[in-house]
């Protein structure tokens, strides 16, 4: 099964709405925020820090993600 993005993110776009909380993205995927967390540390998915707060860009939530056989 691949669980990818459907489109990478838009480089030159503000940042605003491009990213979404890692609790969000948890509860979409079905998984805990301390599994995502992990997943960022160890390279699986991308996190950015923005203000302060860990964030993961908006391609990577469920509506993005295309799953395959």
């Amino acid at each position: 099964m691949d669980l990818s993005p459907t489109q990478p993110p838009v480089a030159g776009l503000s940042t605003a709405g491009r990213f979404i909380t890692v609790r969000t993205v948890a509860s979409e995927l079905g998984v805990s925020e301390h599994t995502m967390r992990r997943w960022i540390n160890d390279g699986v998915l991308p996190g950015v820090r923005v203000g302060g707060r860990l964030r993961v860009p908006r391609v990577y939530s469920k509506s993005s993600w295309r799953r395959t056989a």
